[in-house]
């Protein structure tokens, strides 16, 4: 997460914001599933996939966000509600808790791509005008 907070914070030049998400996908992507917690670990979490889907969006790469969001999407029970994150070693949801904290990760990620409602463009634009 250290490698697109900094995105999310939208203190980076178009260059710097290029260098983290080049970053980000070099050092924690797993093909097909999302973004890793932790590089040296084998363990991929929803809800920091989904940040970094947000990073992305904010990068201009809807092509891309929309592609691991689907990936993210996939570590969900029968009724849609993302797992924690997913071991891929030992295939497994690790750890097998579904907290809330999640889902709205899911959420804000899922309304930066397809703008579902007015508050899509919470990372997207200045919101010092609401002051």
């Amino acid at each position: 997460m250290d490698s697109y907070y900094p995105i999310l914070s939208g203190c980076l030049s178009n260059v710097e914001i290029d260098k983290y998400i080049i970053h980000t996908l070099n050092n924690f992507y797993e093909e097909g599933l999302g973004i890793r917690c932790v590089r040296e670990e084998p363990w991929v979490t929803v809800a920091e996939t989904n940040e970094f889907i947000i990073a992305l969006v904010m990068a201009n790469n809807k092509k891309l966000a929309k592609k691991i969001l689907n990936e993210s999407l996939r570590m969900s029970d029968d009724n849609n509600i993302p797992y924690m994150g997913w071991q891929h070693v030992q295939n497994i949801f690790w750890p097998d808790e579904k907290p809330t904290w999640t889902s709205a990760a899911v959420l804000l990620a899922a309304d930066a791509i397809f703008e579902f409602t007015k508050g899509s463009d919470l990372f997207l634009k200045n919101q010092l005008d609401l002051y």
